[in-house]
């Protein structure tokens, strides 16, 4: 659901409705973006749960990232494959998460 108009109209219109009743209902999104601030805010403003991946000073210069701290900014900055920061409303911070490599990279025994 990109910020600009377009053909994405109709599908843009679909996951803001999602986006805002879906929690009431039920109904869990998923979504995985390369810039969080190219989507349309409405999408992102009822979003409760957030995983952040590596991203460059230019993204986190944009106003979507205001409200987290500039230690996590930083961090945010240097990420490793694999390690993300994690925010969700039932936490108390925000929290740097690795995911295991997969098991084909394991070095074999």
């Amino acid at each position: 659901a990109p910020v600009s108009a377009g053909k994405e109209k109709a599908v843009e219109k679909i996951l803001e409705e999602i986006a805002e009743r879906g929690r009431t209902e039920g109904t869990i999104l998923f979504s995985a973006e390369q810039f969080r601030s190219s989507v349309n805010p409405n999408i992102t403003g009822n979003c409760s749960t957030s995983l952040y991946g590596r991203t460059n000073t230019m993204e986190l210069a944009n106003s979507i990232y205001k409200n987290i701290p500039p230690s996590c900014q930083t961090m945010m900055t240097t990420l490793k494959p694999g390690e993300s920061i994690l925010f969700s409303p039932e936490l108390v911070s925000f929290v740097k998460v690795k995911f295991p490599s997969p098991a084909y990279k394991l070095p074999s025994e």
